[in-house]
This record gives C-alpha cells, structure tokens and sequence, in this order.
C-alpha cells in the first residue's frame, strides 16, 4: 500500500456508522480532506457493502460523510479500526478540517505510560 497523499488533522471524534441495518460507533481520528480512520471493536465477518455512511459528531452537529471501506486492520479476531475513503466530503466537514492545524506526524509524549505496541506476527486467520 503506498503512501497517504497530504497532511491529517489528529483529533478523536465521536463517529457513527451505518451498514445495513446495524449502527456501530467508534472514534474517528487521523482527519483528511479525503481519508480517515474509524477506530472500532467488531467480531467478522463484517457485512458491511464498500460504501457505507459515517456520522461524525462535531460543533455540536452530526454531519453524514460518504465513504469508501479501503481497510480493516484488526488483531485477534477483531477489527481495531477501519480505514475509509470520503467519496464527497460534505462543505460543514471540509470547513471543520480546514480550520483545524494540519500536521504531518503526530505529537508523541516520552512518558513510560504511553507505549507504541506492534502486533507480532501474521494476523489470525478469518475463521474466528
């Protein structure tokens, strides 16, 4: 997978989304014009079709944004997060990230709490 095309906006925001009949919640962050991730906690499979609608909560407002499903990163057999494409980004979304500061990496703390974790190995196999 190649690189990811401009700067994120890192914030955590409260995100909704819809597949079929079923409402799931998470936490959107790593904000784009075009991309962002949705951190979630599901059991597969997924039924989720490519093309899902997400509800992000911002300045007291919930704001349908269209996107695209590109990834599902998961350990265990557990999706952790989903990576989305915005297929059109609604005027109030862009108008939020564009007053937001852009960064290209984002700000870690040295503390001993705070420890970047890596899954070791090859991922579970799809029969969870």
């Amino acid at each position: 997978m190649g690189k990811i095309a401009g700067k994120k906006v890192y914030l955590n925001l409260e995100a909704t989304f819809l597949c079929g009949d079923k409402v799931y919640t998470g936490v959107a962050s790593n904000l784009s014009p075009r991309k962002m991730i949705i951190h979630v906690r599901l059991n597969f499979p997924l039924e989720c079709k490519d093309t899902v609608e997400v509800l992000i909560l911002f300045n007291k407002k919930r704001v349908i944004v269209p996107v695209k499903i590109i990834k599902f990163m998961r350990t265990d057999c557990f999706c952790d997060a989903i990576e989305v494409e915005i297929i059109t980004p609604p005027k109030e979304y862009l108008k939020f990230i564009g007053k937001r500061k852009f960064r290209s990496l984002p700000i870690l703390s040295n503390s001993p709490e705070e420890k970047i974790v890596k899954y070791p190995g090859k991922y579970p196999s799809r029969d969870c």
